[in-house]
């Protein structure tokens, strides 16, 4: 009915079936009727009439049979199939033409594709795979880089939105060179989108491995401090955790996941403005939330001041697992691990066995002073609130029992304690505001600092050595 728009105007044409004055039936209708002699012909009609029929459960098997060239229960199978939508980089001699291209790559086994010219390529994807799929193109090309992305729509579980894929697949899985790669960066930047291609990778499956990590440890290094061998600590700590984890991401890997996924696996600082500690603080948990939400289990290492490192815990939160390592003098040990179970360190202990607790006071602003080191901070501290604040406060004084003689062990423990101690008291009292106060391991802070989350409302101090006092540096109502 309307094949004489579809042939000289398919802005027009989609525009009209978009508002219902083309019906999904009189589309399909012309799209036989104008790809009669050649079935490669409008890919991107094609394309957008399997959508159409997907989303609005189009049920005229035989129509779409004809349109298809394929039995009507390959077409019901097409239909009812899981897809995957990729994105490649195609380019012409013409810039104006040059464009991202899509595929729709089905769990089925019609093995259907509309643009048959490109079969051996598509044939040598499925004997990868090992069984048969549909591939479903937008755009006519003649080029064989297409196959990196059909391939990922084949092979993994997850396909990245903000990802485009190019480059040839080899018989065994290879990922292969292909040609006008730096005018194919050009037309993804151009739409916003990362471009994996052979540079990033050797075969498909290091991609595959990336793209579906549930539960791959990957190294994190945070250092707050100023010195010049940051890369150097990182790169020893990542082969540590490669040697204490069999599921670790290995260096390619790491670099191929930092791409993909937009996190940092190193995050290095040399001079901290106090100012500056609340921005950090965001910056570092919102890191580790990308790679958690990624699907790996970061595995950190901290270097820089406690309070900080609590502030990154309370930003983080709990809900993902962690593996959190302490500095030793044979490289590291593992003392907080969350990676199969994160209550661990929310568990409510009625008693104490790492800490001696001390309450007193009656104002609305507690005061939590954390110690495990052998210098003495309670007097310091009380005596500087007191001169904030007056009378109106009370104090949590929790002392560890192995004071300056910490043992490197389970740190779990004195988490869960350290977080028991502040919901009594929260239990027992009505608090305006907490202030932390700390002089313990950077992982306790951080194992804290999770465990607490968006508890309530205050400051976590730290101390300053040029005005010999405390500043407040972290504002915990900021980091929600």
């Amino acid at each position: 009915m309307f094949r004489w728009l579809l042939e000289e105007d398919r802005k027009k044409y989609v525009s009209f079936l978009e508002t219902g004055a083309i019906s999904l039936d009189e589309f399909i209708d012309d799209l036989i009727s104008v790809r009669k002699d050649n079935a490669s012909k409008y890919p991107e009609m094609v394309f957008l009439a399997i959508r159409k029929a997907i989303s609005e459960k189009y049920i005229d098997v035989d129509k779409f049979s004809t349109l298809l060239n394929v039995r009507s229960e390959c077409v019901l199978e097409l239909l009812r199939a899981e897809y995957k939508v990729v994105k490649f980089p195609v380019v012409s001699k013409d810039k104006a033409l040059s464009k991202i291209a899509h595929a729709l790559v089905f769990e089925d086994d019609a093995g259907y594709t509309n643009l048959a010219h490109q079969q051996a390529s598509i044939d040598a994807i499925r004997k990868l795979k090992g069984k048969n799929f549909s591939v479903v193109f937008d755009t006519l090309f003649y080029d064989d880089s297409f196959m990196f992305a059909v391939a990922v729509g084949a092979l993994s579980k997850n396909v990245p939105e903000n990802i485009a894929f190019t480059g040839r697949i080899g018989e065994h899985g290879n990922i292969l060179p292909i040609n006008s790669l730096s005018e194919k960066e050009e037309v993804v930047k151009d739409e916003n989108l990362i471009l994996l291609s052979p540079l990033d990778a050797a075969h498909i499956d290091d991609v595959i491995d990336v793209l579906n990590a549930q539960g791959a440890s990957v190294p994190v290094f945070y250092t707050y401090q100023d010195n010049d061998d940051a890369d150097r600590k990182y790169e020893s700590f990542v082969e540590f955790v490669h040697s204490v984890q069999d599921n670790c991401v290995g260096i390619s890997g790491i670099r191929l996941a930092e791409k993909v996924f937009g996190f940092s696996t190193l995050l290095k600082y040399k001079k901290l403005e106090f100012t500056d500690w609340n921005e950090l603080a965001i910056v570092g948990g919102d890191n580790l939330r990308m790679i958690a939400k990624a699907g790996f289990i970061p595995n950190i290492a901290f270097e820089g001041p406690g309070p900080l490192a609590m502030g990154v815990g309370i930003r983080f939160g709990a809900q993902y697992p962690i593996v959190i390592y302490h500095k030793v003098a044979q490289g590291y040990a593992k003392v907080i691990d969350l990676s199969d179970n994160l209550r661990k360190i929310k568990a409510i202990k009625q008693s104490f066995d790492r800490f001696d607790v001390e309450v007193s006071g009656d104002g609305d602003i507690c005061v939590y002073i954390i110690k495990t080191a052998s210098h003495e901070l309670k007097a310091q501290v009380i005596d500087f609130v007191r001169k904030k604040e007056g009378n109106n406060f009370m104090y949590i004084y929790a002392s560890h029992k192995n004071s300056g003689n910490l043992p490197v062990e389970d740190w779990t423990v004195e988490v869960s304690e350290l977080m028991s101690i502040v919901q009594k008291v929260k239990a027992e009292k009505l608090l305006s505001k907490i202030e932390f106060f700390m002089s313990c391991p950077i992982p306790i802070a951080f194992g804290f600092g999770m465990a607490f989350g968006h508890f309530g409302n205050g400051s976590i101090y730290a101390y300053n050595n040029i005005e010999n006092t405390y500043t407040a540096v972290i504002r915990i109502e900021e980091l929600k």
